[in-house]
């Protein structure tokens, strides 16, 4: 069985996912085709073989996070999302959450007597119960507030006097399920210009810390331009990305590799200021020896190419 760890593979994502081990995904991470938004030059979208394929290797306690909205045709939303969250939860997955992604700089509203649609869905399913939660906390406006002795009526025993209500609000609390992003326009976000509907990447850090630890292995089956592998890869994750279109594929293998040289290059800054004994020669060698040596640089121009492997 082929080792798609920390890979790029292009291909149908249902049939990559056979090739994956039973219960060996933490969380996978996507934002699929849907109704008639995203054209994948013809490409089909089997969503019952991909649902069953990810309860297959979902992990125990693991996690999908799928990112959709609804189109609207003839004056109707289709209602596609919620059709799909319930074939999810028919095949076995609990809906954990219903969650929001609100867009901070949502797009120019083009039909007539209705609202801006400013989001997009993020349902949270699991496979059982969630074995991993990193609540992402965000400062509590009133922190340090002491809330003062009060008065108060109990029908029961009259009049009563309560001398401290609780204790100070904490500095911090849990993040509520509504997340706000700006969409497109930071300069990480750049990278994945060129796909017709990327999701950003402070989205994809937010999940990933948020359902997995170091070390765990998240998928994106559908990954575009790569921002789930990216992130994976610079929070510490091992990644599968799968894509069936190769000129996405290629995109996502520069990206990748841009973040790849860019640790190293960290990495050796980091050792140089702590080490003075490291020469330039080394560093220069260090940063620029992958480039002649890697069999990623071979096969990536290569006509039978089929995935690309990374440190």
């Amino acid at each position: 069985m082929p080792d798609h760890i920390n890979k790029i593979v292009t291909g149908n994502c249902v049939e990559v996912m056979k090739e994956i081990e039973d219960n060996s995904v933490n969380l996978t991470l996507t934002s699929p085709p849907y109704d008639n938004l995203r054209t994948y030059k013809g490409y089909s979208f089997p969503l019952d073989e991909i649902i069953e394929q990810l309860y297959r290797i979902t992990a125990d306690g693991g996690v999908v996070v799928w990112v959709v909205a609804d189109a609207t045709i003839k004056g109707s939303e289709t209602g596609t999302s919620f059709r799909t969250a319930l074939k999810f939860m028919e095949n076995g997955f609990n809906l954990h959450d219903t969650m929001i992604f609100k867009k901070t700089n949502p797009i120019p509203q083009i039909y007539r007597k209705r609202y801006r649609n400013d989001f997009e869905y993020m349902f949270v399913f699991s496979k059982g119960a969630v074995k991993v939660h990193n609540p992402i906390m965000e400062d509590c406006l009133h922190a340090g507030l002491e809330l003062k002795s009060t008065t108060y009526k109990n029908y029961c025993k009259g009049e009563q006097k309560r001398e401290k209500l609780a204790n100070p609000v904490k500095s911090q609390k849990i993040k509520g399920n509504i997340w706000e992003y700006v969409v497109g326009k930071r300069a990480e976000d750049q990278e994945a210009k060129g796909h017709p509907a990327p999701f950003p990447c402070a989205l994809a850090r937010d999940h990933i810390t948020s359902w997995t630890n170091p070390g765990d292995v998240v998928l994106d089956p559908m990954c575009g331009s790569g921002t789930t592998c990216v992130c994976a890869y610079d929070l510490d994750r091992n990644f599968i990305g799968i894509d069936i279109s190769f000129a996405f594929f290629i995109e996502t293998i520069i990206i990748i590799e841009k973040h790849t040289r860019r640790r190293i290059v960290n990495k050796i800054i980091k050792d140089f200021t702590t080490d003075k004994k490291i020469s330039v020669f080394e560093i220069l060698l260090t940063i620029f020896q992958p480039l002649f040596n890697s069999s990623t640089y071979e096969n990536l121009f290569s006509s039978s190419i089929s995935s690309v492997a990374f440190l």
